[in-house]
């Protein structure tokens, strides 16, 4: 079941042109959007921040489209009221050009949003990080707020090099050699009890799962950094965990040689996240009822 430019519908009845500047260009915008089940209700977890970055995606590439925050938004409960959920899973905004359209295009971009199932989606044992040779740059062309497939193409190569050499999954360092981020999500430390995460100012993207382990810890009254880290602290570190929203919390086992061993404080977050996410009276999950 999809909408696809406000019209719900349900199958694939729709394609995209070979000749469209999304395949050529790769001119495509994309958000997730984490969907628990709680007995007969369903939570959409921090759904107004994730349209706002989803369309200010839109945005920064250029690409323009019909639908704004609340038809959006609108649009995502009827689909979630729709269908049939009883699991855990993935709610995902695309906007891409589905028609032949030139490059510079200023033609309205469709907007197609779906349900997914991501239990499966990735590796089951996504832990063992490699540190990449390849870099990502503070400045470059492409803006880490962008969430595109061209950004991810670049972060596959590196992936599938890490799977070869018997990791999961990489961190990317800058241009500076400081830590950014892995190829889906950001990256924290735990080192003295306190909880340091690369600034956005690094080269990363602005994750909302990032920002809500933020705020977790500054209610549990702890010490949090956001500040360059050196690939020395991050082997130094007592914890190294990723966010992101369709991983949640990952604890990382290995960064290159260095293992690390469970963590208590790490343990008390994870616990308090999944508690946020599951809650019904949390205002950061929006409730429709099954």
């Amino acid at each position: 079941m999809y909408i696809l430019n406000r019209e719900l519908i349900d199958c694939e009845d729709f394609g995209i042109s070979i000749k469209s500047p999304s395949i050529r260009y790769g001119l495509l915008v994309f958000d997730a959007i984490n969907v628990e089940c709680i007995n007969d209700t369903i939570l959409i977890f921090r759904l107004n921040e994730h349209i706002e970055r989803f369309l200010l995606s839109c945005k920064h590439l250029g690409l323009k489209t019909e639908q704004d925050e609340i038809s959006i938004r609108e649009d995502c409960l009827n689909l979630i009221k729709n269908a049939k959920i009883n699991k855990t899973m993935g709610l995902r905004l695309l906007a891409f050009y589905d028609k032949e359209a030139s490059f510079l295009t200023d033609k309205k971009a469709s907007i197609v949003i779906y349900l997914l199932d991501v239990q499966n989606m990735y590796l089951k044992n996504n832990d063992k990080l490699m540190i990449s040779d390849y870099q990502k740059c503070i400045n470059g062309m492409m803006p880490a707020s962008i969430k595109t497939n061209a950004t991810y193409a670049y972060f596959r190569i590196a992936v599938q090099k890490a799977i070869d050499c018997g990791f999961s999954d990489v961190i990317f360092l800058n241009t500076d050699g400081y830590v950014t981020e892995s190829s889906r999500s950001n990256i924290f430390i735990i080192s003295e009890n306190k909880i340091i995460t690369p600034p956005i100012s690094s080269g990363v993207l602005k994750g909302i799962t990032r920002d809500t382990i933020i705020s977790i810890a500054n209610n549990m009254h702890l010490v949090v950094e956001e500040k360059n880290i050196c690939r020395t602290e991050l082997y130094d570190a007592n914890a190294v965990f990723t966010t992101g929203t369709s991983l949640g919390i990952t604890k990382i086992s290995q960064v290159d040689h260095v293992q690390y061993k469970t963590n208590e404080l790490l343990e008390k977050i994870i616990q308090e996240y999944k508690n946020i996410i599951k809650d019904e009276n949390n205002e950061w999950n929006t409730k429709v009822q099954k």
